[in-house]
């Protein structure tokens, strides 16, 4: 297995649905676990947006949560920050930084 193609099939990552429609977008997934009680899940923008366009968006380059609040809050924030690329030369510059190196960290 080549480690800087193949780690999609790794089967430590701790949540591999949201990895494989989300990755390709710009997000990182981690988990981090309590002592007690159930485990959080982490998603994470690759690249810092622009601070005027994140407070105009209300963008977070994080989220947490359970996983299917997860997805639903990744899938709007990807959705924000894509549509706003469309027509902004420096966030548009982000996302495809964010894309490539989420690409590589996969």
């Amino acid at each position: 297995m080549n480690p800087i193609t193949d780690p999609r099939n790794n089967p430590r990552h701790p949540c591999p649905e949201l990895r494989d429609e989300f990755t390709p977008r710009g997000w990182l997934f981690f988990r981090t676990d309590a002592p007690c009680g159930p485990a959080t899940y982490h998603a994470v923008f690759c690249r810092p947006v622009p601070p005027r366009c994140a407070r105009l968006l209300g963008f977070r380059e994080h989220a947490k949560g359970p996983i299917p609040l997860l997805r639903l809050l990744v899938r709007e924030r990807a959705g924000v920050i894509e549509a706003h690329a469309a027509t902004c030369a420096r966030c548009a510059f982000a996302l495809a930084a964010a894309k490539r190196d989420a690409a590589l960290a996969r």
